[in-house]
């Protein structure tokens, strides 16, 4: 396996491997482990999950998420259920991305509840084909992005079907590395999709980066 990863950003991922494993250690059990099912219905137990990524969501804000689930639910019949993003040839349309605007945009309406939060949220619905846009993940990829598409302009549905290109093409750049991946997790018993392991290498090479700039400061 290729020792780096390399983004379109330039972050380079050193060590997919171990980095990888030792985040399969640290957060399997708490949000990837726990089984969802691959369904239209938005359940209290599923947005409750996303806390256990530090979505910083609180009880006010999940319940209203859940009493206002129904375009949520709506735009989410609208994403196939079983799809990988690393099985999407490149420059293919992304299935689905119609109804995961409608969506995003319906949640994100509601107050305290962002593009991290939402993605953490549906990522569980679609493990193989929604990716988690936290702050620092969304950081990454922002200033690739036209500021027509910013969510200040065109909302947190187009932002993400913005971004979203970006990821794929970045993950079909490390195909090879990936799969590799897919399969070790698989054989550690911590199984992951492609789209779920590249977001967690992203983001822990990033918090490894800026643990390591507060640590000089």
């Amino acid at each position: 396996m290729a020792s780096s990863i390399r983004l379109k950003s330039g972050l380079e991922i050193r060590d997919p491997e171990g980095t990888i494993l030792e985040f399969a250690r640290q957060w399997y059990p708490f949000y990837d482990g726990v089984p969802v099912p691959m369904d239209n219905e938005l359940r209290v137990v599923e947005i409750a999950l996303s806390a256990m990524l530090m979505s910083r969501i609180s009880g006010v804000t999940g319940a209203e998420i859940w009493r206002q689930k129904q375009p949520v639910e709506d735009g989410l019949s609208e994403v196939p259920v079983g799809v990988d993003l690393l099985d999407i040839e490149a420059g293919r349309p992304i299935p689905g991305m119609g109804g995961m605007e409608k969506a995003l945009d319906a949640m994100c309406a509601i107050h305290r509840c962002k593009l991290a939060v939402a993605t953490k949220i549906l990522h569980k619905k679609r493990p193989g084909l929604i990716s988690i846009f936290d702050s620092r993940v969304e950081g990454e990829y922002k200033s690739l992005v036209p500021r027509s598409c910013h969510p200040s302009r065109a909302g947190y549905g187009k932002y993400y079907a913005a971004m979203t290109p970006l990821v794929h093409e970045d993950m079909l750049n490390a195909r090879e590395q990936l799969e590799r991946l897919r399969e070790r997790l698989q054989r550690n018993g911590t199984p992951m999709t492609p789209c779920r392991i590249f977001n967690a290498l992203t983001w822990k090479t990033l918090d490894t980066l800026e643990r390591q700039r507060r640590a000089r400061a």
